[in-house]
């Protein structure tokens, strides 16, 4: 985040609001987002049927819902995703410049989403924000930092990767006069050449490797072999 101009002083441009949606557990965000301004959904998922997480976040006050949809998305990993959703910010903000834009993403204890978002639109990012608040200048950004609490104050672009407090989720409302946005990757002009090399990347399950614990014959062996490694007092001759 840049330090805002404050002489002479400015109002800060409304800036265009994204939400991430990686599932219902980041709904929260919708709300967190929306006193910035009108926020637009957007999820990445593997089949065109409308995203019941997308519909949920029109019903929370979201003034847009996109989701792209395609069948690589099966198999590749995040940061395929992550691409795509870099790709679909550029082509929403394209129509009206370069606005400024806050990217809200969940945060869960890794954000590995929202860094490679910000890195792929070379946007400063900051992990941990619990609130966020907009001024007529600039943003105040509240952040956890260990025990303690960090408050930054700047201007957007960012994009925010924010703790967020499990929620009961109820099932989703309707929103009258809304509709989920469909895109292709051929209208982000992204080829499935771009995406196909992640699947090597992706992480698969299966069975962890087995354990083959070491077994000495004793404990005289096993304490030598610990002094040995440094990891235990040497041995006192005679005793």
């Amino acid at each position: 985040m840049s330090e805002p101009t404050t002489n002479p002083r400015i109002e800060l441009v409304r800036p265009l609001i994204f939400v991430l949606l990686e599932d219902a557990r980041d709904l929260p965000l919708v709300g967190m987002a929306s006193p910035l301004g009108e926020v637009v959904a957007l999820s990445v998922r593997v089949s065109p049927a409308p995203d019941a997480t997308l519909l949920d976040a029109l019903a929370r006050g979201a003034a847009r819902a996109v989701q792209v949809s395609d069948s690589l998305f099966d198999s590749v990993d995040y940061l395929a995703v992550a691409h795509t959703l870099a790709c679909t910010v550029r082509f929403l903000c394209a129509p009206l410049g370069s606005p400024p834009v806050v990217v809200f993403a969940g945060d869960r204890g890794r954000g590995a989403v929202g860094p490679a978002v910000a890195e792929r639109l070379s946007l400063p990012h900051l992990g941990a924000v619990y609130a966020v608040e907009l001024s007529r200048d600039h943003l105040l950004v509240d952040r956890q930092l260990g025990p303690g609490v960090q408050r930054l104050r700047g201007t957007p672009p960012v994009v925010l990767a924010c703790v967020l407090a499990p929620e009961a989720r109820a099932a989703p409302a309707a929103a009258p006069g809304k509709a989920i946005e469909p895109l292709d990757l051929e209208a982000l002009h992204i080829t499935s050449q771009e995406l196909l090399h992640r699947r090597r990347f992706r992480p698969t399950e299966g069975p962890a490797p087995a354990g083959r614990p070491r077994v000495l014959a004793s404990v005289e062996r096993l304490t030598d072999r610990l002094a040995r490694d440094g990891v235990w007092p040497q041995r006192r001759s005679g005793k």
